[in-house]
C-alpha cells in the first residue's frame, strides 16, 4: 500500500517533515572582518574629527529591515568612550596633563555604538605636542607622539557615547533607509562644546553632548 506524508512549505522555512515541526531557520546577519590602514599622520591639527566621512569599513544599515541586514564586526568590541578609556592611560603616561583632541572610528561600525579600530588624538601644553593611539579591539596597535599646536580639552561632564549618538538619528523618520559609515568625536571651539559628526548616506549629522 502507497502511503503519502505531506509535506507543507512556507515562506521558505520547512513546517513539517514525516510529522515533526521544524522551526523556519533565520537569516544570520552579514559577518564582516576589518582590515584597516593605520593612518601614517605626523600631526593633529584640531580638525581631525570634525569632517567626518566614509571609513575603511563597511557601512551599516541604520534601521535593518530584515535579520540578514544586521551587520556583526569582528573585533568591534568597545564604543567611542570605551577606545577612550583604553588610549588614555598610555597618553598620561606619556604626558600628566594629556587632554582629549578627537576620536574617530577607522573601521565599521555597529549599531551599539562599537567599532573594530579607532584611532584618538591628544594634546600636552607641558609637552608642547600631541599624542596619537590607534585601538584594535581591545588594545592599542600603536602609540606615537606627532606635532600638535592644539593642547586638547576638558572632557564632557556628561559622556554621551558613541552608541546614545547613532540611537538619537536612527530613531528618526529620515535616516530609515540610511547607512552608517563613520562616526567621530571633536571639540567645536567656536560652542565650546563637544559634538560626534556621523557620516551617513544621507550626509553628516552632528549630534552635541550638552
Amino acid at each position: 500500500m502507497l502511503v503519502v506524508i505531506p509535506i507543507l512549505i512556507i515562506g521558505g522555512g520547512l513546517l513539517f517533515l514525516f510529522g515533526k515541526k521544524v522551526g523556519i531557520i533565520p537569516t544570520p546577519p552579514k559577518t564582516i572582518t576589518d582590515s584597516i590602514v593605520i593612518p601614517q599622520s605626523t600631526k593633529i591639527t584640531g580638525s581631525e574629527g570634525r569632517f567626518a566621512s566614509k571609513s575603511e569599513g563597511t557601512s551599516v544599515p541604520l534601521v535593518p529591515k530584515s535579520p540578514g541586514e544586521r551587520v556583526v564586526v569582528t573585533d568591534a568590541v568597545l564604543t567611542a568612550k570605551g577606545s577612550l578609556d583604553l588610549a588614555q592611560k598610555s597618553a598620561q603616561e606619556w604626558a600628566p596633563d594629556a587632554k582629549l583632541v578627537f576620536i574617530k572610528s577607522l573601521g565599521s561600525v555597529m549599531l551599539d555604538g562599537k567599532s573594530s579600530y579607532w584611532q584618538i588624538g591628544f594634546g600636552s601644553k607641558a609637552k608642547k605636542g600631541g599624542y596619537e593611539v590607534v585601538v584594535q579591539g581591545d588594545r592599542i596597535v600603536e602609540a606615537k607622539e606627532v606635532a600638535s599646536s592644539v593642547y586638547g580639552y576638558d572632557e564632557p561632564l556628561h559622556f554621551y557615547d558613541s552608541n546614545d549618538a547613532i540611537d538619537t538619528i536612527r530613531t528618526q523618520p529620515y535616516y530609515q533607509d540610511a547607512t552608517l559609515s563613520q562616526v567621530n568625536l571633536y571639540y567645536n571651539t567656536d560652542g565650546k562644546v563637544w559634538v560626534y559628526a556621523l557620516a551617513t548616506s544621507k550626509g553628516v549629522t552632528s549630534v552635541p553632548l550638552k
